[in-house]
Order: C-alpha cells, then sequence, then structure tokens
C-alpha cells in the first residue's frame, strides 16, 4: 500500500486466509512498481515447450544441451544444438506449420523460422581465410550464443503454441 509517497505492508485479516481482489492501473504498475524494481530492462513473457510430446523429444534435447554449452562457455557448441533444435522439428523443414491454415500468418512464421536457422547456420562455420588464433574457430562469442539460445527458445515456444494448442 502507498500512502504520501512511501511504500509500506498493510496487514489485512491478521494471519488469517482470506481472498483479496486489488486493481491496479497498468500505467501506475509500471511506473510505481516495474520502474522503480529496474525490470523495465527485461523481456518477461510465458514461454510454453511442449516436454512430454513425444514428437518434441529430441527437440528439446537439443535445447537441453544448448543450455549446457550457454552455461559452458561453448558458444560454437550454443550455436549446433540450437540449428539442431529446429532442424528436429516435427514434420519435414517445409512441413512444420502445415497445420496451420494457409495465409499471410503462415508463410510469415515460415520465413521467420528459416531465416533464423540461416543465421544460426552461419555461426556454426569457420572464419575464412584465418590465420593464427583463429584459425578454425567459429566467428562468434559468448553473446552472440546467448542471443542465439534465446532467440530459439522464443522461436519454439510459438511454433509449438502455433501447431500444438488451439
Amino acid at each position: 500500500m502507498r500512502r504520501l509517497g512511501i511504500w509500506h505492508v498493510e496487514l489485512i485479516g491478521g494471519g488469517g486466509l482470506m481472498e483479496l481482489d486489488v486493481q491496479v492501473a497498468r500505467s501506475d504498475w509500471y511506473e510505481q512498481v516495474i520502474g522503480k524494481l529496474g525490470l523495465s530492462g527485461y523481456i518477461v513473457t510465458s514461454l510454453y515447450l511442449p516436454y512430454g510430446v513425444m514428437t518434441w523429444e529430441s527437440t528439446l534435447k537439443h535445447m537441453d544441451e544448448a543450455l549446457r554449452a550457454l552455461v559452458n562457455g561453448s558458444p560454437a557448441g550454443v550455436f549446433g544444438a540450437c540449428r539442431a533444435a529446429i532442424d528436429a522439428l516435427p514434420g519435414a523443414k517445409t512441413e512444420i506449420f502445415a497445420a496451420m491454415p494457409e495465409g499471410k500468418k503462415r508463410d510469415a512464421i515460415d520465413e521467420l523460422t528459416k531465416r533464423i536457422g540461416e543465421y544460426i547456420h552461419s555461426g556454426r562455420h569457420v572464419v575464412p581465410n584465418s590465420g593464427g588464433e583463429q584459425a578454425g574457430e567459429f566467428p562468434v562469442d559468448q553473446r552472440d550464443a546467448t542471443f542465439v539460445y534465446n532467440m530459439t527458445k522464443l522461436l519454439l515456444s510459438h511454433v509449438a503454441n502455433l501447431t500444438l494448442t488451439s
């Protein structure tokens, strides 16, 4: 509860269990809570990954491998596992969105999936014509790996929501 610009805890009901409905305007919530906590620099979204769905087992295994590589500081491993996760999506690569109605939305998400796959694939190749320390190394770093992991997880969540849920 807020009074005169100061936040404090208001005890209600003496510790007993009770239901309390509170309504706060979104603008107030953002300005008075999210903004003051410094959370505006984070994306908060629910991600649905279909653990337990047999047709997604391989995809999710690759995402577990990608997370392991990310935590262990292996950017090339993240790129490889994320690409494998996309490649393992149920159905042939050209059939991922076959269950969706034809139209602009289906075409757009299909195109986006292809472009993200291409970006990830490009990070799996060694630096051309490099010598010395970079010879044979992947041209990606931990920042790139974090981006690819998060982008792949977000994409897979959306694909699962589009293709598995109604």
